[in-house]
Parts: structure tokens; sequence; C-alpha cells
């Protein structure tokens, strides 16, 4: 099922879309992601920010780009899972503020639609992305270093180029019939071997 998000949402087609989806909660860095935002809308006008998700923050985040008067925000609690996709497929780059992540998998799933992640060098991301090859894994949590990178990708319109190598590392190495057959391979040698 495809869904025009750029059309329900009213954005232009050339406006490339930067991306977050997941829980607003304290440990994902909601407002530092809207520092971030800010800073690259300064640096590159033809972007925006959409926004999915719901948690404890989210009125807090509302308020906060508010304030920031932050434009081309557009908030969006909940979409069906059979949805994303498409909202995937519209966008240049995923935005992972996050302190920490067990392994990652809307990482990974951002990563498999082809989109190339931007997140905090945390145990997960760390062991999925390689570094401006199909992602690009920061070191601090400074808003200004963050913009550089998005910016710097966006105007040498890099994303497709990584996405592409993102989701061709995710469909080669972690979906689940990849990894369910090297796994048969593996008790196949061991059998064979006794």
């Amino acid at each position: 099922v495809f869904i025009d998000y750029r059309g329900k949402l009213g954005i232009e087609p050339d406006k490339k879309i930067l991306l977050y989806v997941g829980k607003v909660e304290d440990r994902r860095k909601p407002l530092f992601c809207m520092d971030v935002y800010e800073k690259v809308k300064n640096g590159f006008e033809n972007c925006c920010l959409i926004y999915v998700g719901k948690g404890p923050m989210l009125d807090q985040v509302h308020n906060y780009a508010s304030d920031k008067g932050l434009i081309d925000v557009y908030f969006i609690e909940q979409i069906p899972q059979n949805e994303l996709a498409s909202l995937y497929q519209e966008s240049s780059m995923f935005i992972l503020s996050t302190r920490y992540e067990i392994f990652g998998m809307v990482l990974m799933e951002a990563m498999y639609f082809g989109v190339p992640v931007i997140t905090y060098k945390a145990a997960g991301p760390i062991d999925v992305i390689s570094n401006d090859i199909d992602g690009i894994v920061m070191n601090d949590f400074e808003a200004d270093h963050w913009a550089e990178k998005i910016i710097y990708h966006l105007k040498k319109n890099n994303c497709p180029f990584m996405g592409e190598k993102a989701r061709k590392k995710i469909i080669d190495n972690y979906v689940w019939s990849k990894i369910a057959n090297q796994n048969y391979k593996k008790y196949m040698d061991i059998i064979d071997n006794e």
C-alpha cells in the first residue's frame, strides 16, 4: 500500500525529508532532535522534518518546536505498520538521536527501506552502521556537529547512495531468511562432522 505522504502533508516534491520514528521519550533525546533540525534548516532551507511517535514527552516536544518557531515540522502520532514503507521511501535521512539502543530495530528498518541513519555511537548502531558509508555515527551530542553532517550529505546528494548501501547490508546480513539459512548451514556442518 503506497501512501503519498508528501501529498497528504503538502510537502513539495523536491524538499528533502528528515524522519524520526519511535517513542517520544527522554532516552531518544527529542528536544535535541529539534535543535539539530533547527540548525539543519538554517543551513539547508529545502528540508522538513516528519516526527512520528507518541510518548511522555510529546507535548513538551510540540511546545519546544513551537517556542523555537520551527517550520516544516510534521507531527504524526502513529501510522499503520503497512504504511511505514511509503514514509521511509520518501525520506532522505533518518535521525535517531538516542542515548542507547538495545540493538536498533528502527535503525535496521530505516536501512532496509534505503534510508541512511544518523545516530549516536551506542551499542546496536555501531554494530550495524559503517560510518559515512551506509549511515553516520556521531561521537557526541553537539547539535552543530550533527547538523553539519546532515547538511553535507544533503548538499552532496549522498543520501541515495548511502541508503542503497544500507539496504544491501540489511538484506545481505540481517533479514530472517538469510540468518535462518546461515544457522541451518552451521547446524548441518556440525551434524556432518560428527
